[in-house]
């Protein structure tokens, strides 16, 4: 799936406080793998005009990150609660 599809189911799909809170955990469970490859600096929170985009944007950017990294496997299981 293109990075434009995905962004765009996502952000059909979630609300702007869900990604939030998604990205917060990934942003924790990344600094958990003390690893050292560079991130890109992602705020824990976005406000203002198109937050939704930019919550999914941060998302995908550190996903492609550890993707690259072949750091996926290193991280935990994410589930949806409903």
């Amino acid at each position: 799936m293109k990075v434009k599809q995905l962004k765009s189911a996502i952000m059909d799909f979630y609300v702007a406080e869900t990604l939030s809170a998604a990205q917060v955990c990934l942003l924790r469970d990344n600094e958990a793998l003390n690893t050292s490859v560079g991130f890109p600096r992602v705020p824990q929170r976005r406000d203002g005009d198109n937050r939704l985009a930019r919550e999914a944007e941060d998302i995908i950017t550190l996903f492609t990150r550890l993707d690259k990294s072949k750091l996926l496997d290193s991280l935990p299981t994410y589930v949806l609660a409903s």
